[in-house]
C-alpha cells in the first residue's frame, strides 16, 4: 500500500504539476492575448497620429504658401502706395505750390528793388559777344535764283531786273559726320515799275 501511495503521490503529483502549468500557460496566453490586443491598440493609435502629423503638415505647408502670397502682395501694394503717394505730393505742389505769376507783397518788392537796380538782359557797358566764324570749315556755295514763276512783279507783271551783289548767309551744317560751312547767295532783284 504504501508503494501504491508512493505511486499515486507521484502522479498526484504530476498531475498537480501539470495543473499548474496548465494554469500558468492559460494565465500566459491570456497575458499574450492582452499584451496583443494593447499593441494593435498601439498601432491603430500610431496609424491615426501619423495621420494627423501627415495632416497638419499639409495644413502648414498651405498656411505658409498663404502666408508668403499675402506678404508678396502686401509688399507690392505698399510699393504701389509710395508711389501713389509721390504722384499726389506732386500733383498738391502744381495745384498749391507757388506760382509763378503770383504778384509778390509789398515787402518783397522793396527787397527785390533795393536787390536789383539793374535791368534784365544785355547791359549797355557790356559788349555784346562776337558772332562765331569758322573759317578753317571747308566752304560749299549755293545760288538761290528765282524760278520763272516767281520772276515777276506781282503788282505789274514785269519781270523782276537783277541787281549787282549778293544777300549772303550761312548755315553750318554737318553731313556724314563732316562739318562744312554753306553758303547761300540770293540774287537780288528789285521792281521795274
Amino acid at each position: 500500500m504504501d508503494n501504491q501511495l508512493e505511486r499515486i503521490n507521484p502522479l498526484q503529483a504530476h498531475q498537480e504539476r501539470q495543473s499548474e502549468l496548465t494554469e500558468l500557460t492559460e494565465q500566459m496566453l491570456h497575458s499574450y492575448e492582452a499584451l496583443k490586443s494593447a499593441y494593435q491598440e498601439q498601432g491603430e493609435k500610431l496609424k491615426e497620429l501619423n495621420t494627423s502629423v501627415i495632416h497638419y503638415k499639409q495644413q502648414s505647408s498651405y498656411w505658409e504658401w498663404q502666408f508668403n502670397q499675402i506678404k508678396s502682395r502686401q509688399e507690392e501694394l505698399e510699393a504701389e502706395l509710395e508711389e501713389l503717394k509721390g504722384k499726389l505730393r506732386k500733383r498738391e505742389k502744381q495745384i498749391f505750390g507757388n506760382k509763378s505769376e503770383k504778384t509778390p507783397s509789398h515787402s518783397e518788392q522793396q527787397s527785390e528793388e533795393k536787390k536789383s537796380l539793374k535791368k534784365r538782359g544785355q547791359q549797355p557797358e557790356n559788349d555784346s559777344p562776337a558772332r562765331r566764324d569758322y573759317p578753317d570749315l571747308p566752304e560749299v556755295e549755293e545760288v538761290v535764283e528765282l524760278t520763272d514763276k516767281e520772276n515777276y512783279c506781282f503788282c505789274c507783271g514785269l519781270k523782276y531786273q537783277e541787281l549787282s551783289g549778293t544777300e549772303d548767309s550761312e548755315v553750318l551744317e554737318i553731313i556724314d559726320v563732316q562739318a562744312y560751312r554753306r553758303r547761300i547767295c540770293r540774287k537780288r532783284y528789285k521792281r521795274q515799275c
